[in-house]
């Protein structure tokens, strides 16, 4: 397990796993950003992804997740918080308020840890957020419901 959820916006029922794997394929053709500096963690997530069917791209910094966000479209972001250049919070706060084809997409924000004030601050511009370990099926489950509502 690479993250674990911390707190997510969002209220949903919890999956089973079976459920899980039958709503997989909903996801396949998807489109991420995944924004990660630590080589091992973007390949560990870009792994799961593919397996799950969803294309995704790499930035390794807030800079250049910006630059991809003005590019194109994408399904959701996945926004590691501890960048070099451009940290993830200030990345995000780029990408909601300035026009581009993502200003509105999910993004979902990767930490260790999180303070009460930070979480305040975090509520307004993420869609949710998780905390390293991931914990897969919580992953899975928050991006079903991005394809739900897509």
């Amino acid at each position: 397990m690479l993250f674990s959820v911390f707190y997510s916006f969002a209220k949903t029922n919890p999956m089973t796993s079976r459920s899980i794997i039958d709503l997989l394929p909903n996801l396949k053709g998807m489109t991420a950003l995944v924004v990660e500096d630590n080589p091992l963690n973007a390949m560990v997530v870009q792994k799961l992804l593919k397996k799950w069917g969803l294309f995704s791209e790499l930035a390794i910094n807030g800079k250049i997740a910006i630059e991809k966000a003005n590019q194109k479209p994408y399904d959701f972001i996945l926004m590691d918080l501890q960048l070099p250049f451009i940290n993830g919070f200030d990345a995000t706060v780029h990408i909601r308020s300035h026009d581009n084809p993502n200003k509105k997409t999910p993004i979902y924000a990767l930490t260790m840890e999180i303070s009460d004030l930070q979480k305040k601050q975090y509520a307004l511009i993420f869609n949710g957020f998780f905390q390293k370990p991931l914990q897969i099926e919580t992953l899975c489950e928050a991006l079903l419901g991005v394809s739900v509502a897509g």
